[in-house]
């Protein structure tokens, strides 16, 4: 299996997570030594902007970059992505990698 490595980065915009409105972009890992917990989520292709996927998922909305995932990407499909969640240290909060 090829993995796709899509990261979440928040920096200020995580002010914006209180809104509801989650944003991504594809960033380094930032911060460390840190710790995760995977799970696989399904999420829906709510739409496209230039080279930037937006998602509907369990969470919420947030955005990926689309030069990061395999393939195109139309408005109502599902895409499975192993989601790694920060458990310790201060890292990026939220990675993305393209599953299956």
């Amino acid at each position: 299996m090829e993995t796709a490595r899509i990261l979440k980065a928040c920096g200020w915009s995580g002010l914006i997570l209180a809104a509801g409105n989650l944003s991504a972009c594809q960033s380094d890992l930032v911060g460390g030594p840190c710790s995760y917990e995977s799970d696989i989520i399904e999420a829906k292709v709510a739409g496209t902007e230039g080279d930037t996927v937006m998602f509907n998922g369990p969470d919420g909305d947030f955005r990926l970059p689309a030069s990061s995932l395999e393939g195109p990407h139309e408005t109502g499909q599902t895409v499975t992505l192993e989601r790694q969640r920060i458990v310790s240290g201060t890292c990026t909060p939220v990675m993305y990698n393209k599953s299956g």
